[in-house]
């Protein structure tokens, strides 16, 4: 899965994502053994590798042919002698011949199911027409379905978990590479492809062979048996092992090389996911084949980027903006006459491309004053979102075990095997292990969780999830709390269609909306797990503010922000309120960011400049 562009394939599961992260439960790993993966090896979804005329199979045992149940079972009709057949589509169903091409059986099915007789080490061999991808080994058995036209047929293959991740760990990363390295990429490989079962279920199938999903080349001999036994022994020694978020698998992305940091999801596909937070890569040793750095006149630049900025008729100004962890958020181009072209999140990658093979969201575009040259610099390959593997390797060769790779890069996790990250009581009582004296939100957040009453606790006991972003929910519960309010007196609820009754902040939502604290929107709705931003969080605070006839604190001389037009007109006046009562500061250069997220570090900083300093 080193590519970005089978991110496309993961948004189209977005909604099924949002529904895993809540689901309850519990799972160990012996719910993740001796699970079937199906994998598109020949289909209609990639043209590298489409439905097929024709193939060939090979295995010393034999070949039974039968079909595959909805459980993904085989049952076999029919017994095949022949250690080589060729199966190819026949008057809208199949035929099978042997060596010699002789017609072993005919079936007038749409969809046959072809295994061998009993498993091999090496597995049965796969030839293809030249064209279709070249000839591989796969465990398991193949599933081969008719087109619509009938000339061709997608062939899926069926494959224990196990085996099909013995095939992706040495054609994602190095099989020479420190065997704790190894087993991180296994669990995540396994993860994946358990997280998205019938992830591709139009074409009939979980996921393809390819970058598009994660790459898989079946039994693995490239490199010799020794490589193969090492890639295997990390597929063995993790066997079952999964990474859970509240009990459910999680989409455990990963990619190349992050450059130095990771990213927070919502930077790139707009949706918060609390396991993929962005986090710092200080063991990454990252290629010098994925790092690029090139200077351009400002026409050279045009030349550049001119296909992917038309209406602009030339560079005069690039101003780009940047995300916590450093990677690039959004890139924008004006052009002689004011015109401009924005390209934010995901299209940063895209515009990257302009420039190197290996996009990353880690580059800049810098000019130089003095010589009127634009310098593109990047660093790393892939999305940046959960483990980099070469983040991975470099914590492995430092002593790192493979679940404190895991525990490093995805946030809140637990493992199928029990394992949790361990606990670091830190500072204080509250024992937050990300959570440290010095932290600029350490006060803040002891602030919070010791108030009384406690205005928000932690996601767990050792976690305080700072940079996590603040629902609209949790941010009015915390102004009910502040306000000491009795939330079962509001229990009844509100008229916000989508808040059901029972909620935790059920109550708290009833009463912001009866004191005019929150509106809603305009087809009824509060949208109570959408993540508040930076200009409704104060917005909502004003109005809290003059429903508890607090007077805020006043100083004349606090700057402006340097963004000030681009906050909302319905913001303005009680931005400036927080701004000039030291309520909320910029993030740098004076830049506000009204649309940037709230995270539960700053909302902490509000609260208790608020509830300390203008009461």
């Amino acid at each position: 899965m080193t590519k970005w562009l089978k991110k496309c394939l993961i948004m189209t599961f977005v909604a099924a994502l949002l529904m895993a992260l809540f689901l309850p439960g519990t799972a160990s790993a012996a719910d993740y053994k001796n699970q079937i993966v199906k994998v598109g090896i020949n289909s209609p979804l990639r043209s590298a590798y489409p439905s097929v005329p024709y193939i060939t199979l090979k295995n010393a045992t034999g070949f039974k042919v039968g079909q595959f149940d909805a459980n993904r079972q085989f049952s076999a009709s029919n017994s095949l002698g022949a250690t080589t057949i060729t199966v190819q589509p026949s008057y809208g169903g199949f035929v099978i011949m042997g060596a010699s091409g002789e017609t072993l059986l005919s079936l007038s099915s749409s969809k046959i199911g072809v295994m061998p007789v009993s498993a091999t080490e090496a597995g049965t061999t796969y030839t293809r027409p030249s064209g279709y991808g070249a000839s591989a080994a796969y465990y398991g058995g193949f599933e081969l379905v008719l087109s619509a036209s009938g000339g061709v047929m997608s062939v899926i293959n069926y494959v224990d978990i196990d085996d099909y991740v013995k095939g992706v760990i040495p054609y994602e990363v190095s099989a020479s590479w420190a065997l704790e390295a190894l087993k991180a990429q296994a669990v995540c490989a396994r993860t994946y492809a358990l997280y998205n079962k019938n992830g591709a279920s139009s074409y009939g199938f979980d996921v393809c062979n390819t970058s598009y999903n994660q790459v898989y080349g079946g039994v693995y001999t490239r490199d010799g048996t020794y490589y193969k036994d090492r890639t295997d022994s990390a597929v063995n020694a993790t066997s079952g092992e999964c990474i859970l978020y509240n009990g459910s698998l999680i989409s455990a992305m990963y990619s190349a090389a992050s450059g130095g940091a990771t990213e927070d999801s919502e930077n790139l596909y707009g949706n918060v996911v609390p396991y993929l937070r962005g986090v710092e890569d200080t063991y990454e040793q990252t290629p010098s084949t994925y790092t690029y750095s090139g200077s351009f006149t400002a026409a050279e630049l045009y030349s550049k980027v001119q296909s992917r900025i038309s209406g602009l008729y030339d560079i005069a100004d690039v101003d780009c903006t940047y995300t916590r962890m450093g990677n690039m958020l959004s890139v924008t181009f004006t052009d002689s006459y004011g015109n401009t072209k924005t390209y934010s999140k995901a299209d940063c990658l895209t515009l990257l491309r302009s420039f190197t093979a290996y996009t990353s969201l880690r580059f800049t575009i810098t000019m130089d004053s003095s010589t009127g040259l634009y310098t593109v610099s990047s660093k790393g390959s892939g999305h940046n979102l959960g483990m980099s593997q070469y983040g991975a390797k470099g914590m492995a060769e430092a002593g790192f075990t493979y679940d404190e790779i895991l525990f490093h890069y995805y946030t809140g996790i637990t493992l199928a095997s029990g394992k949790t990250k361990p606990v670091d009581p830190g500072p204080g009582e509250d024992g937050f292990t990300d959570v440290k004296q010095g932290d600029w939100f350490y006060d803040a957040v002891m602030f919070v969780v010791n108030h009384e009453p406690v205005l928000f606790r932690g996601t767990s006991d050792t976690i305080f999830a700072p940079d996590t972003p603040m629902t609209r929910a949790m941010f009015v519960t915390v102004l009910g709390r502040a306000a000491e309010i009795d939330d079962s007196a509001f229990a009844s609820g509100s008229s916000f269609s989508d808040v059901p009754s029972g909620k935790y902040y059920t109550g708290y939502v009833a009463w912001a909306a009866q004191n005019g604290i929150v509106n809603g929107y305009s087809d009824g709705t509060f949208h109570p797990e959408s993540t508040v931003n930076r200009e409704e969080m104060c917005v909502m605070l004003g109005r809290f503010a003059r429903l508890q006839n607090v007077t805020l604190k006043t100083d004349s001389t606090t700057p402006a922000f340097t963004d000030a037009a681009s906050i909302s007109s319905w913001a303005t006046e009680d931005v400036d309120a927080m701004r000039l009562a030291g309520i909320v500061s910029g993030k740098g250069s004076g830049v506000f960011a009204p649309k940037d997220p709230c995270r539960r570090a700053e909302v902490a900083k509000v609260l208790m400049s608020f509830l300390t300093d203008n009461r």
